[in-house]
């Protein structure tokens, strides 16, 4: 009979901040960010997340509203998440991997084509997805890494 918890929390702290600027220009520079949060691993299948990265803000100077994007995030899974594919493997023997941790390394570039118009090309290479496995109905199927490529695009008016 699982535990039945009645509440939930978790913390988080975010930096962001330009750590160099283009002499003479206003909004042109690098700058770096990262995000981290906990929760109780006995509740959430993630306990503890923490990305990053280094943004350019207008890499090529006749495109000053441009972005280059590098980033990464771990997530990992919890160690009550961990212990259940333990007790799956063993009680019932269907070969089910212990998940770890997702991983994501992640490039992207946004191009202001208009004045409210921006078009977003990325990249993201994703290692140990879902920490290691998937549920294909209810038959665990361990997952390799993955590529995604996208284009997202906004228009504002």
């Amino acid at each position: 009979m699982p535990a039945q918890l009645r509440s939930d929390f978790g913390i988080y702290a975010v930096f962001e901040q330009q750590v160099w600027k283009i002499p003479g220009q206003d909004e042109r520079g690098v700058g770096v960010f990262t995000r981290v949060s906990g929760s109780p691993d006995d509740r959430n299948l993630i306990d503890f997340y923490a990305d990053g990265g280094v943004n350019v803000q207008g890499p090529l100077g006749a495109r000053p509203n441009d972005k280059l994007g590098l980033g990464f995030a771990y997530a990992r899974i919890s160690n009550r998440a961990r212990e259940l594919d333990r007790d799956f493997e063993t009680l019932a023997q269907d070969g089910r991997p212990v998940r770890d941790a997702e991983r994501l390394l992640s490039l992207g570039y946004l191009a202001e084509i208009r004045k409210g118009w921006v078009v977003h090309p990325s990249f993201q290479y994703i290692i140990h997805p879902g920490g290691g496995y998937v549920l294909d109905g209810s038959i665990p199927r361990a997952v390799g890494n993955a590529a995604v490529v996208g284009v997202r695009t906004v228009l504002k008016f």
